[in-house]
């Protein structure tokens, strides 16, 4: 009997220590620290919610769908960056062909002089 209620106590004690909290603090250097014991009075504690037992639940269709929208999203970025670089090329090699032009007529010019 001794020992059951010796083990109660125990879980009691170390439900407690499961539910501590979460506190935030800021150093001397401006770094921001979290911590589940705080090192002085500058300390605040965080209320977290408490995780409610329908998010906590996988939805392996749901997950499916989300990898495929973000790898179509991916896919997408990818090919706008692919159009960007081909339109940068064509704008470069259209520089470059009135750029050849330009000299052509300068040279022409010149010659003429």
């Amino acid at each position: 009997m001794i020992r059951l209620l010796l083990c109660i106590v125990i879980c009691l004690l170390l439900l407690g220590q499961a539910q501590a909290g979460v506190y935030r603090w800021v150093d001397d250097a401006g770094r921001v620290h979290f911590g589940d014991r705080p090192p002085g009075d500058q300390a605040t504690e965080l209320e977290l919610p408490a995780a409610e037992p329908e998010a906590l639940r996988i939805n392996p269709q749901q997950l499916d769908d989300e990898r495929k929208a973000r790898r179509q999203k991916l896919l997408d970025t990818y090919q706008e960056e692919r159009e960007q670089k081909r339109e940068a090329l064509r704008k470069r090699e259209a520089e470059e062909q009135k750029r050849g032009r330009n000299c052509a007529i300068a040279r022409d010019r010149l010659r003429r002089y």
